[in-house]
């Protein structure tokens, strides 16, 4: 737990740092379980939930970061907004309905964010993703 002090006030932070081979449904469930439990003790009101998802996975296809990001989308039920292209990086925004809470870009809004990166020798990609929602 982590407070700081802002504008006269004092703003506290809970920082969960989770790892592992795989997730499972019965791993999410108890997760979510000690979580409320935590934030009722803790908390006055309902706390502002920010979520930030680190995976890689190794590939040899061409053209698997654009792959991996539309099979992200479809996973999340998100619609792209907006992306930025390198040779080695991917970044994409996106809008879930999934989430309540958003955040504005210029154009529209955006609660989802996926970053993919080449990594490796020659054709063997490595992909990192992260996942920024917002409840």
């Amino acid at each position: 737990m982590l407070t700081t002090p802002k504008y006269r006030n004092l703003y506290s932070y809970i920082v969960y740092d989770i790892k592992g081979d795989r997730w499972e449904q019965a791993l999410t469930d108890s997760f979510y379980k000690s979580l409320n439990s935590t934030n009722d003790d803790i908390f006055l009101e309902n706390p502002t939930i920010f979520t930030c998802i680190k995976g890689e996975n190794n590939d040899k296809m061409e053209g698997v970061l654009y792959n991996q990001v539309d099979y992200l989308l479809e996973e999340f039920n998100a619609e792209r907004i907006e992306s930025a292209k390198e040779e080695t990086f991917l970044l994409v925004s996106a809008y879930t309905e999934n989430w309540k809470n958003d955040i504005p870009t210029l154009t529209e809004k955006m609660n989802i964010q996926i970053a993919l990166r080449k990594s490796g020798l020659e054709k063997d990609y490595g992909r990192s993703w992260h996942t920024n929602h917002y409840f």
